[in-house]
């Protein structure tokens, strides 16, 4: 068999491979949660729960910001 042979073979493979892992499941598939590592209020607090609404409209699944004061250390 031919190299040539063997990579196409190999590239069709590859690809039913690659469409049954995207078919699998989506991602998330329950609530997300964004841990902030400072106190509520902030500038990165007021970021995350940007970020984290947008998302939210465009995944469909909720986002929830926890604020961790704790978490940087």
């Amino acid at each position: 068999m031919s190299i040539a042979k063997r990579l196409a073979i190999s590239i069709v493979g590859l690809s039913c491979m690659l469409t049954m892992a995207v078919r699998a499941e989506d991602y998330p598939t329950r609530q997300v949660t964004l841990v902030v590592p400072l106190g509520a209020g902030g500038a990165l607090d007021i970021l995350a729960r940007t970020l984290g609404a947008k998302l939210a409209d465009r995944l469909g699944k909720p986002f929830v910001v926890e604020n961790r004061t704790a978490a940087a250390r």
